[in-house]
């Protein structure tokens, strides 16, 4: 699972890369639209890591 998350943080940020640069104006997306899903991504991985932490020890 963390896997899937990260490689979704990676589309994301390479997205918001790329609107950023204006190489993909006609998406309609928003660079700060994917700066707050890879920071929730970013939450959820850092969950997961505590959960697996705990499961672990």
């Amino acid at each position: 699972m963390q896997r899937d998350l990260f490689a979704a943080r990676t589309a994301l940020v390479c997205a918001a890369d790329a609107l950023d640069v204006g190489r993909a104006p006609s998406t309609g997306g928003d660079v700060a639209a994917c700066a707050a899903v890879v920071a929730r991504l970013d939450a959820v991985a850092e969950r997961l890591r505590g959960l697996h932490r705990r499961v672990a020890a």
